[in-house]
């Protein structure tokens, strides 16, 4: 019976895939609870609490052998036994790695590399012990290094990923009061470069944006739908079977106490914005830690601080995510290992996943019932992955050759989608909503890299989207009938409709009309075409260096103009060259597009939070704006 009740599953799932038998991937997801707080002793710290876990196949080969030995001795097998400790009353501190330390353990290795090359930088210390209780709003630098530089170690082969650089800000209790925005005027709108469909494609004019004065956060919770609570069926009765829902993966991440394979992508963690989330990594055989892509929080001592690591099944390590609704907006982003010297591997292995911030009731722009409903529930939403991990120029979806994503005729749906590229010969992934019948579907693009669109939804269907590795789309669909998705000319998802339920009620319009709405917008992504930018700097992008300069994991970068930190509080223009090659992202600030040169991947006056642009030129250079605000 024992021998049934473990095997049988994993049989099953074999023949299911055997059989060529095909269904839409179902996610499992990381869900915050109170009670996981109040379980780890830190209810007074968080508001809901969950625990990720580091797996790697190698790791699951062990488990299962062990598992087999029990099996065969008699012995009855606990599948959750090895996640114990965490289901005890024991306090989270007797897991988690105490970021001073490790901090210094990395500069200490990192002086003895190169003691007079680290005498000439500042090192980015995570400061615990800030005057104005918030600490200054930096994130760690890391870029790619040349192969001569003595941080080589270092180096997380973003060359293959991301460029990711960020603002080392320096803040005072007196910068920048949190004043009451003005209404900003609306970002200048153009006309798509390559994004021509049967339809008229041409943008209309984006009337001015509404600034939100502020953001009530008083609104119970009960009253509101939560997506986070509607968790699919099959979900949990998979997660209870063990049934691994996924293919393998090398590396990766998975719910603490699961009993199914480490599989990728990882699962979805869902956070509610207005809510303070405490979220636990625990360790594994290698060092790994976690890159919160997108995410508007600290970059220093519990935040997205990609110093810290950890290490070992018994150790833990706490990221403070924190998403006051006056400072965060809900959005599509995206977790990855960032672990200094071996990201490229555990991320080609499939150590990266979604986030998913739910608005959580919060003022998004519209009190329109409809909209609010599609935004709200999850029969509305379908996640797309794309990625190219396992192959060189080739894509799966949800970690599949090919996908399903099954629709209600006619119903509208709000698509997530996650490109993460890992080949280093490839930057430009672009995606095409491929109908045989021009009328088949309509989409519309909502949202980019977690942001809304100014004007929501985009009037005009599109179905051709330029992306660069580490983008995000949000694109309202709706299908009368059959469609592919193609990436690079490569089919890897079928798009099936199906006429055997109702279409339920809910639009991304209002009142049911084709009308867009105004989204609300908060202080780090309110519009900055007019206002004054302080700074202005450009930015020479290559391979291995950031104006010139070999960036690494302990090497900030710094503020060309003042040779120092940037100031909190203002408003920087930069003006990219070399970004034709490789995609540049920042930590923490999301950058608006205010001009015309940033290519068909981006559309002048909405946001994004990684850049893949042409060579600029004296014509049409690629300049961006961004905030160093909360």
């Amino acid at each position: 019976r024992k021998k049934i009740m473990i095997l049988l599953p994993r049989f099953a799932v074999f023949l299911f895939f055997s059989l060529g038998i095909q269904a839409e991937r179902v996610f499992d997801e990381l869900i915050f609870t109170k009670e996981k707080c109040v379980e780890l002793g830190v209810a007074d710290e968080f508001e809901e609490c969950a625990v990720l876990e580091f797996c790697t196949a190698e790791e699951d080969d062990d488990r299962h052998n062990r598992q087999r030995a029990l099996i065969e001795e008699g012995d009855p097998v606990d599948m959750t036994v090895e996640d114990a400790a965490l289901n005890s009353n024991t306090n989270y501190n007797a897991f988690v790695m105490n970021p001073e330390e490790n901090f210094a353990m990395e500069v200490k290795e990192a002086e003895e590399k190169s003691i007079s090359e680290l005498s000439e930088i500042d090192l980015l210390r995570p400061n615990l012990d800030s005057d104005n209780g918030n600490g200054p709003v930096s994130s760690p630098v890391s870029a790619p290094t040349n192969d001569n530089d003595d941080d080589a170690e270092d180096d997380i082969h973003e060359t293959n990923t991301e460029i990711d650089v960020a603002a080392s800000t320096t803040e005072t209790s007196e910068s920048v009061p949190k004043s009451t925005p003005e209404d900003q005027s609306s970002p200048e709108t153009t006309t798509n470069v390559d994004q021509s469909t049967p339809e008229e494609t041409t943008n209309v004019d984006q009337s001015t944006p509404e600034t939100l004065t502020s953001v009530d956060q008083s609104v119970p919770e009960e009253t509101t739908t939560n997506v986070a609570e509607s968790t699919p069926d099959e979900t949990k009765a998979a997660a209870a079977m063990g049934i691994d829902n996924g293919p393998a993966a090398k590396s990766g991440y998975r719910v603490s106490g699961s009993s199914g394979q480490c599989t990728y992508p990882g699962p979805i963690i869902r956070l509610k914005r207005g809510v303070k989330h405490g979220l636990f990594l625990k360790g594994g055989s290698e060092e790994t830690n976690l890159h919160l892509h997108g995410l508007h929080i600290k970059g220093y001592g519990n935040g997205d601080n990609n110093h810290r690591f950890v290490k070992g099944s018994d150790n833990m390590l706490v990221y403070d995510i924190d998403l006051p609704a006056d400072q965060h907006m809900g959005g599509t982003h995206w977790y990855h290992s960032h672990i200094h010297g071996n990201t490229w591997e555990q991320v080609q292995g499939g150590a990266f996943g979604m986030i998913i911030i739910d608005d959580n009731g919060h003022p998004v722009g519209t009190e329109d019932a409809n909209v609010l409903e599609f935004l709200r529930t999850s029969k509305h939403e379908k996640v797309l992955i794309i990625d190219d991990s396992k192959k060189s120029n080739s894509y799966t979806a949800n970690g599949m050759e090919s996908e399903v994503l099954e629709f209600v005729q006619n119903q509208w749906y709000r698509l997530r989608i996650l490109t993460v590229g890992v080949d280093a010969h490839t930057s430009g992934i672009n995606v095409v909503f491929d109908d045989y019948d021009a009328d088949a579907c309509h989409i519309h693009a909502m949202a980019h890299d977690g942001i809304f669109r100014f004007e929501v939804p985009r009037p005009h269907t599109v179905k051709e989207y330029p992306l660069t590795t580490a983008s995000r789309l949000d694109v309202a669909i709706r299908c009368k009938q059959d469609i592919v998705i193609k990436v690079n000319g490569q089919q890897i998802v079928e798009v099936r409709t199906s006429k055997e339920e109702e279409a339920e009620e809910g639009t991304p319009y209002p009142g049911g009309s084709t009308a867009s709405w105004k989204s609300a917008r908060l202080e780090y992504t309110k519009n900055l075409t007019s206002e004054n930018a302080e700074e202005t700097m450009k930015l020479r992008v290559d391979e291995t260096n950031i104006n010139g300069v070999s960036q690494a994991s302990h090497k900030p970068m710094c503020n060309k103009n003042t040779k120092g930190d940037f100031q909190y509080g203002t408003i920087q223009e930069w003006k990219f060259s070399g970004v034709n090659t490789h995609p540049f992202h920042v930590h923490v600030y999301p950058m608006q597009v205010v001009s015309d040169g940033c290519g068909p991947n981006h559309d002048k006056g909405e946001f994004y939070d990684t850049i893949l642009a042409p060579e600029s030129s004296i014509s049409k250079p690629c300049i961006v704006r961004l905030y160093f605000v909360d």
